[in-house]
């Protein structure tokens, strides 16, 4: 049987390893706005939805 983390798709583990970086971050006192880090996440999403759809 697979270790759990290698059945899940890779971008919802690059998603969680994004959201525990930006929790350690916070913790550190390092974190950003939360509207910009937002924006930043939607925009990688459209940016990868868009790649998708022209591959």
């Amino acid at each position: 049987m697979k270790p759990k983390d290698e059945s899940i798709n890779p971008q919802l583990l690059e998603l969680r390893n994004r959201i525990d970086q930006g929790l350690a971050e916070a913790e550190r006192g390092e974190g950003v706005d939360g509207e910009v880090f937002m924006q930043a996440l939607i925009d990688d999403l459209d940016s990868r939805e868009a790649k998708r759809k022209a591959g």
